[in-house]
């Protein structure tokens, strides 16, 4: 009987010791995958990515940052020339982002609804000038979008859509839509996840405003 109590007893030892090690390595890996959650963080913190809608719509009602783009043929747009005009800006991937970007751009410059003496309707790309002319060669149908080269970024940064949900890579501007009144004031503002086509809610937005 002693014998068969003292060989309970090793036995009731060892599971200890074994569930001991179970919740020790459980608890370690908990706190290694929390500090690595906390690095990856931190990290796209950095670099801009995922920041929420609510930072966007902290624009909503302000002046809109100085900014100054110029197209294919030269024709430059800044914030003082499209003043007395409502203004679309649409921030994207350019010619990386397809067909989502390319798609969207296309079905913007064609829409006549939202492209008359009183809207400007611009697709903003970080893309370099070069780059699109060697694309239009290939795809005549990019020849019909009003694009606005942004190439530093500066205003796609003062604009704050780098970074957003709809951006893939960092420091590049994702799916992002911006509309300013005819006094130079933001009006509304979209970001979108999906990349889906937005003409609709645009023409929508625009007879909101005066």
């Amino acid at each position: 009987m002693r014998l068969r109590s003292l060989r309970r007893q090793k036995k009731m030892k060892q599971k200890y010791k074994t569930l001991k090690k179970i919740i020790i390595v459980a608890v370690a890996v908990f706190v290694i995958a929390g500090f690595a959650k906390e690095r990856f963080a931190a990290k796209e913190k950095d670099a801009g990515i995922g920041k929420g809608e609510d930072e966007l719509e902290s624009i909503l009602g302000k002046s809109a940052p100085d900014f100054r783009f110029t197209d294919l043929e030269g024709n430059e747009y800044t914030k003082e020339s499209l003043r007395g005009k409502k203004t679309v800006l649409f921030f994207n991937e350019g010619l990386a982002c397809y067909p989502a970007c390319w798609d969207e751009m296309v079905a913007l410059s064609r829409d006549s609804r939202i492209n008359n003496e009183g809207m400007v309707v611009l697709s903003v790309v970080v893309d370099r000038k070069e780059s699109w002319e060697n694309a239009i060669g290939k795809m005549p149908d990019l020849g019909e979008i009003k694009e606005a080269f942004d190439e530093n970024g500066e205003a796609s940064k003062a604009f704050g859509v780098l970074g957003l949900k709809s951006s893939m890579h960092a420091g590049v501007p994702g799916h992002t839509y911006v509309i300013i009144d005819r006094e130079g004031v933001i009006r509304s503002v979209l970001d979108d996840p999906k990349m889906g086509n937005n003409v609709a809610k645009v023409f929508v937005e625009l007879g909101r405003i005066n």
